[in-house]
């Protein structure tokens, strides 16, 4: 048996209509979407299932990544809480980002942006 697409098909790539290493997913079937961290594109996404393109929720749409408030490096997980307030696991900056609902500028709650290590501050 053969699968079904419902988001990208497109190649791999940056565009908002290709995926970049998808890795974390929620499906959210109150709208019929997917959220997926795009990790190698550094942003969260919801695609609506069968749509042709995405629509930005974390992130840059552009696949460029960096340690600023509103940028992501290899987003790894996210969750969203019960006011639609977004945690990403942003594996490369070795911190956890907070975006409020509706927001793209992130707060980091956990770990000391782009700084690895083992002190009770800083994450892995």
């Amino acid at each position: 048996s053969s699968g079904t697409v419902v988001a990208g098909g497109n190649g791999q790539g940056t565009l908002n209509n290709q995926l970049n290493t998808p890795i974390g997913l929620h499906l959210d079937v109150s709208s019929n979407s997917l959220f997926i961290a795009n990790a190698k594109s550094h942003n969260i996404i919801r695609w609506v299932v069968n749509a042709s393109t995405w629509t930005l929720i974390a992130g840059t749409p552009n696949g460029q990544y960096g340690t600023t408030s509103t940028m992501l490096n290899y987003p790894n997980d996210f969750i969203f809480d019960s006011s639609g307030n977004l945690y990403v696991a942003d594996t490369n900056n070795h911190r956890v980002q907070l975006f409020l609902s509706g927001q793209f500028n992130g707060t980091t709650i956990a770990g000391v942006t782009a700084v690895s290590g083992s002190a009770v501050n800083k994450l892995n």
